[in-house]
């Protein structure tokens, strides 16, 4: 298999923020960003007809970037949360659960993170989460929109 085979990826990182009394305008207000998807406990699920055992609310990237290296998408997202860290912090502190969810689609993917991006997520009051899964099974995961950063929200 060639170099570049391996490096062939689909990768997509949200910010995601789930707690069990969350309440998704308050989180809108704190970080002045408006979420992609939100909703509150007890409201029905957009699928079925369970309801949200928390809250939750999340913000995707820009469509510019949907093709960007994961590093580059996690870029983007360090210069959007360094000046947040401090609304970040008070939503972490309160129990919510705060993380940048990485999702990586391929049949084998190789990428790195520098030492600069480490450092800088590792500054800020986010978990980093990874998803992988094989390109032919990816399809599934995107339809059922099934989350693992929502499963044992905070």
């Amino acid at each position: 298999m060639s170099s570049a085979a391996i490096t062939e990826y689909t990768s997509s990182v949200a910010l995601v923020i789930l707690g069990e009394s969350l309440d998704p305008a308050s989180i809108t207000s704190r970080l002045g960003m408006e979420p992609h998807e939100s909703w509150m406990r007890g409201q029905l699920k957009r699928v079925g007809t369970n309801v949200h055992q928390w809250g939750g609310w999340k913000r995707f990237l820009p469509e510019a970037l949907k093709a960007a290296t994961v590093e580059e998408q996690l870029n983007y997202w360090i210069e959007e949360l360094v000046p947040r860290e401090e609304p970040l912090e008070s939503i972490a502190g309160s129990g919510a659960r705060c993380s940048l969810d990485v999702f990586v689609s391929s049949d084998a993917a190789w990428f790195k993170l520098s030492c600069e991006v480490n450092r800088s997520i590792a500054a800020l009051p986010v978990s980093i989460e990874f998803t992988f899964w094989s390109s032919s099974s990816a399809a599934l995961y995107l339809e059922t929109q099934h989350h693992p950063s929502e499963q044992g929200a905070a």
